[in-house]
């Protein structure tokens, strides 16, 4: 049961830890949402844990910041109290990863997913 509880809690600090990145950035919900192609009411449903994004909207949102996955599970180390690793700036895992996160964008963008991803999808519902 233990276990349950600490999953629920990480996914609990999704929501402030997507908040918390572009805070940090000193990037507005407007600029984001015109820099990831979603809108401003989205992105305030993501930050307030009212819904969790798709995986591309969440590519989408971390690309916006120039982030990704690894930055991502940093701040919700930290948020969580784990330690935080320290990374070498040329770690080639990052290296692989942005470039697949840079291609999945352009896929989107090529397929015309890139702005209505998630669009028409229910969301998981707020989280509780």
């Amino acid at each position: 049961m233990r276990q349950k509880e600490k999953d629920v809690t990480g996914a609990q600090l999704i929501p402030a830890a997507l908040r918390l990145m572009r805070q940090n950035l000193s990037i507005t919900q407007t600029a984001l949402a015109t820099r990831s192609g979603m809108s401003k009411a989205q992105l305030s449903s993501y930050e307030l844990g009212r819904s969790l994004p798709t995986l591309p909207n969440l590519v989408a949102y971390l690309s916006a910041l120039g982030k990704d996955f690894t930055d991502l599970q940093e701040v919700l180390n930290r948020l969580g109290g784990l330690p935080v690793t320290a990374r070498k700036e040329e770690d080639r895992e990052r290296t692989v990863i942005l470039a697949f996160l840079r291609a999945f964008r352009v896929l989107l963008e090529e397929l015309g997913l890139d702005r209505a991803a998630g669009a028409g999808q229910p969301s998981p519902g707020p989280m509780t």
